[in-house]
């Protein structure tokens, strides 16, 4: 990971309206190398926003079959540096087994292209921790132009999974038009002003550390929880959205993403609340696999191959 001392270039709507652009031109993306299936391969795509900056993204075919297929985008959540490592793993954490993030590898078995990005800091992205900031989002942003760029995926198929901080980063980069089939957000926090201002009532383990890591990766002004806030914005996500939480996250409480359905829904936005009775931060992935599935079978008009039944303990709203 290069040190690049950067701001971001505007706003995080002129950010992505930057990715936009480049899209439309088809310039600065890296070229899929060769592989054979199923192997995993990382590249180093450049910001389609910033020339300076190269975004790691993790890529990996199911066993079989050539597309174009459906693919999923996967953005990790905090992960803490490891004493011998002088950054967190980033988009390299969906291959540690035991997995930290089943659902990777189980959407690869179920015939779809997964991917994952590091976000800003973490793994091999250049740009500094920014608490699902600018550069952050920019950085999904670059990941989900790469995607849909590739013959071998359809690119009215791509669907975007936020889980935790990279929920909060992927609801920003999900109000943007940038030609997702849909977005899932797992336990995220949707209005950092009024988390932040929570976590300080508290005087335990985790509030401290996560209200810490807030104020030092991006500060505490009003215009840094806008940046992080959908809550914050009068706008609504313009492609399907599943909103998933367990009720007893003891990181972000589950009213952040009643909050969020609520607002969605107000605002025209097709929108899926999906609470899970008991369901602890990181909710099982053999519980929140046969929602997602089915959320996304709904979307593209394809069958889900998985029962409804097997989906936990889940309450659904629509």
């Amino acid at each position: 990971m290069r040190d690049l001392t950067m701001t971001p270039a505007g706003t995080v709507k002129s950010v992505l309206k930057s990715c936009l652009a480049a899209i439309a031109t088809s310039c600065a993306l890296a070229q899929a190398a060769p592989a054979l299936a199923g192997e995993p391969v990382f590249e180093l795509l450049t910001d389609v926003a910033d020339e300076r900056r190269q975004v790691e993204m993790l890529w990996q075919t199911p066993d079989a079959g050539s597309g174009p297929r459906a693919a999923v985008l996967f953005v990790h959540g905090f992960q803490p540096r490891e004493e011998d490592m002088p950054f967190a793993p980033g988009a390299k954490a969906m291959l540690e087994v035991p997995p930290r993030y089943p659902l990777y590898e189980m959407f690869r078995q179920k015939g779809f292209l997964v991917a994952a990005v590091s976000q800003s800091g973490y793994g091999n992205t250049d740009g500094p921790l920014d608490f699902c900031g600018p550069f952050s989002q920019q950085a999904i942003a670059t990941a989900v132009a790469a995607l849909k760029q590739r013959p071998d995926v359809d690119p009215d198929r791509v669907f975007l999974h936020g889980r935790s901080r990279g929920a909060v980063a992927s609801s920003m980069v999900a109000l943007e038009d940038i030609g997702l089939a849909g977005v899932i957000l797992e336990s995220g926090v949707y209005d950092m002003k009024s988390e932040y201002e929570n976590l300080l009532t508290k005087n335990t383990d985790p509030y401290i550390y996560i209200a810490a890591n807030i104020e030092l990766e991006a500060g505490k002004t009003d215009e840094v929880f806008v940046e992080r806030s959908v809550l914050l914005s009068d706008r609504s996500i313009p492609v399907p959205a599943l909103i998933i939480h367990g009720t007893e996250d003891p990181n972000t409480p589950v009213t952040q993403a009643i909050r969020l359905e609520e607002h969605l829904r107000t605002r025209g936005s097709d929108v899926q609340l999906a609470i899970f009775d008991g369901g602890p931060h990181h909710v099982p992935a053999e519980q929140t696999a046969p929602v997602i599935e089915a959320f996304i079978a709904r979307v593209t008009g394809e069958v889900s191959t998985v029962s409804s039944r097997k989906a936990g303990k889940a309450n659904n709203s629509h």
